[in-house]
């Protein structure tokens, strides 16, 4: 499967990040929310922090559980993702003086090195020269449209810009909503990661085992992954969860080889869906909700 652009969503802007206790909490809370929206009892009550691990102990109809908290995330993703936040908050912090001209549009910034942004030196110069190229940029309306009644073989010019450095940018500009993200309702536009990568069922299989494996010790009875949820500056990255779905449903799920976890369940936080892993694998809720829709604000059309 391939994994093209992604804007993360900022869940909950936050003036620092939150500690990891903090979003074990969140996560642990949502699950148990969604639990009871899907059977009308949470999983656990009398929650309070244990001695990590494990991460809570709670009462559940079967007694106390020792329950720890993780996350099934890409990794190579995550970490150019939290790169690239130092663009955006550069860009950020320039204020939206400069940049009036991009009001309206969603930019697709990415780079040009071999491993992409992870081989891109982000030091003060460099982001220098991608601000100053966004100042000089002008968005020109004709670019990237394609006439005719059929979709052509190639794609039409979309206005590429390249920088010295190895930045590359367009723009295409926002006709349906406007997000309501912090950096949007400052700057008039939006930035977003373009990082194509590919994966298979196999690669994300032993990933999501080594993160299982893990917490495999005597003192843990529930192991909670939730997959798709905020990390702890309040973004999501949906791309996550949409992996994690090409994984369950283009394989058959392999036993997990435990010694001492009693029991393995995935809370999927986009659809609040939850997955038990082990001791059987099987779908314990579909979830009570359809899709996860990102804060916005609906545009008026240009009737022009």
């Amino acid at each position: 499967m391939m994994v093209g652009g992604e804007m993360p969503i900022h869940l909950y802007p936050l003036q620092a990040p939150i500690s990891k206790d903090q979003m074990e909490e969140l996560h642990l809370q949502k699950f148990c929310t969604d639990f009871c929206l899907a059977f009308g009892a949470r999983p656990y009550v009398g929650l309070r922090r244990g001695e990590d691990p494990p991460d809570f102990i709670g009462l559940a109809p079967e007694g106390v559980r020792r329950i720890d908290c993780t996350q099934f995330v890409v990794g190579s993703r995550r970490a150019s993702q939290a790169m690239f936040r130092s663009v955006r908050r550069a860009i950020f912090d320039a204020g939206p003086d400069r940049f009036s001209h991009l009001t309206g549009l969603l930019l697709w910034v990415w780079a040009t090195t071999s491993r992409d942004l992870l081989d891109l030196p982000l030091r003060g110069n460099t982001q220098q020269e991608l601000l100053n190229g966004l100042e000089l940029f002008r968005f020109q309306s004709e670019m990237g449209v394609s006439y005719g009644p059929e979709v052509p073989e190639q794609a039409p010019d979309f206005g590429i810009q390249t920088s010295a450095s190895g930045w590359r940018y367009y723009a295409v500009p926002l006709l349906v909503a406007a997000p309501s993200s912090p950096f949007f309702v400052k700057m008039g536009f939006e930035i977003a990661y373009n990082y194509p990568t590919e994966h298979t069922s196999l690669e994300l299989w032993e990933e999501f085992k080594r993160v299982v494996m893990q917490h495999d010790q005597p003192s843990v009875d529930d192991l909670i992954i939730t997959v798709g949820g905020p990390d702890r500056e309040g973004y999501q990255y949906l791309g996550e969860d949409a992996l994690f779905d090409f994984m369950i449903r283009t394989m058959t799920i392999p036993p997990l080889p435990l010694q001492h976890t009693k029991r393995v369940l995935v809370h999927r936080w986009e659809s609040g869906s939850i997955i038990q892993f082990y001791p059987t694998y099987g779908t314990i809720s579909r979830g009570p909700h359809q899709l996860s829709v990102p804060a916005h604000q609906p545009l008026v059309p240009n009737e022009s």
